[in-house]
């Protein structure tokens, strides 16, 4: 997934069940771009999961994760 929005691809996957994308924190939820990913791995088959964003600068910077964003792709 060529997006702009996903400096880093993948932080996280969990299981097959969580994966976890790291974005730039403008100090907006990201549920919506969460939901972006669960539709390209519906796409790709992958149904029973979630999405999880974190705060991909404080992450770097302080090893904190900080969720900024969330789906359920069932």
């Amino acid at each position: 997934m060529k997006d702009p929005r996903f400096p880093a691809r993948p932080v996280w996957w969990h299981e097959g069940t969580v994966l976890a994308v790291g974005m730039i924190n403008d100090g907006g939820r990201k549920d919506k771009a969460a939901e972006d990913v669960c539709q390209l791995l519906q796409s790709k088959g992958l149904n029973n999961t979630a999405v999880e964003v974190y705060d991909l600068l404080r992450i770097q910077q302080d090893d904190e994760w900080k969720l900024i964003g969330k789906a359920s792709c069932k």
